[in-house]
């Protein structure tokens, strides 16, 4: 849903969205920016959540996708004393849609229980 922005609100937020840059780039707290360049921090703020807003508003909502990865996900429970109590070099397992990175030194015992768990997914 865009939103429709007046001529004059246009400049008000143009000239917001400077003052907001020039704050993040100077490295100061937004509060010590403020108080140095005489600007109302109430103002920056609101401001700086209009802009945010106006800027997820842009966003375009993938609807299907979203609800498909909610609907793809899985989760398996694995106990704690099955998981290899030393690491060494890391190793990724890449199946079906699941990555699961471990170490080298993983017992067998939890090869076995992560391969039935991410099969289920």
């Amino acid at each position: 849903m865009k939103v429709e922005v007046s001529p004059v609100k246009q400049v008000k937020i143009k000239y917001w969205l400077d003052v907001i840059h020039k704050c993040r780039a100077n490295g100061l707290t937004n509060t010590e920016f403020c108080k140095q360049n005489n600007i109302n921090e109430k103002s920056y703020y609101y401001y700086l959540a209009k802009i945010r807003k106006m800027a997820i508003e842009d966003i375009p909502i993938k609807k299907s996708n979203l609800s498909a990865a909610y609907e793809s996900t899985c989760f398996e429970e694995i106990s704690v004393s099955s998981f290899p109590a030393a690491h060494t070099d890391p190793i990724t397992i890449h199946i079906g849609n699941v990555d699961v990175g471990m170490s080298e030194d993983v017992s067998e015992e939890f090869l076995i229980k992560l391969f039935k768990a991410a099969s289920k997914c």
